[in-house]
């Protein structure tokens, strides 16, 4: 689940690892350089999302930091669990 900007979304593990690499993806210093009105926001849709992200710069920089946390916690889990389910012989 993910709630973000006031609103919670569920995804599964694979569209939430696409919506983190779509995120990653985006170039925030050239995004915050840019003079531009256009670059002011960013349009992030996933396949498997039936949610698209109209996002500010500075919501795309918290997103990003609430994706990475997020991955860290399933990381973390996956690495206990593997190491706390006893290895068949």
């Amino acid at each position: 689940m993910l709630y973000f900007a006031g609103t919670l979304n569920v995804l599964k593990v694979d569209t939430f690892l696409r919506l983190k690499k779509a995120v990653a993806g985006i170039d925030l210093e050239q995004m915050a350089a840019d003079p531009s009105r256009s670059s002011d926001y960013e349009i992030v849709s996933i396949c498997g999302c039936d949610r698209c992200f109209i996002l500010s710069l500075t919501e795309l920089y918290a997103l990003r930091d609430l994706l990475a946390g997020a991955k860290f916690s399933l990381e973390l889990n996956r690495l206990l669990h593997e190491c706390l389910t006893p290895i068949e012989a």
